[in-house]
């Protein structure tokens, strides 16, 4: 499947799932998720998403998230990620914190897949492993 390349990054469609609350996001359609190698962790989320999925009616688990620039304090919920092109689900943790504007997926989601990115062309698959 070919991930959607955007202003010098690369994207892939998706779609989000509280298991515990049974929300969706989005209700149709996909919803595009950066793809970062720098993020350790398996998805982060904006406040929009966020609350759509009805996290706030969940207790979280705080933690603390260091960054290159500073460190934040966080909340931790379950999550699935699906990626029908790939009739892929993935059940994770996604990340909450105040100020966060991306939906980003990193190394704990992409360690399933397999990625390959020609920068040279600009062009980026993923695949099932």
């Amino acid at each position: 499947m070919s991930l959607i390349y955007i202003g010098e990054s690369y994207y892939l469609p998706i779609v989000l799932e509280n298991p515990l609350m049974g929300t969706r996001y989005p209700r149709e359609g996909s919803v595009l998720a950066l793809l970062d190698t720098g993020f350790n962790g398996f998805l982060m989320a904006p406040g929009d998403v966020y609350s759509k999925l009805k996290l706030n009616e969940l207790i979280p688990e705080k933690i603390d998230i260091k960054g290159v620039c500073c460190g934040l304090s966080g909340y931790k919920y379950p999550i699935r990620v699906l990626v029908p092109d790939l009739n892929l689900s993935i059940d994770g943790e996604l990340i909450y914190f105040e100020g966060n504007e991306e939906l980003i997926l990193g190394m704990e989601f992409l360690s399933h897949v397999k990625l390959i990115i020609n920068g040279c062309n600009m062009i980026g698959r993923i695949n099932l492993c």
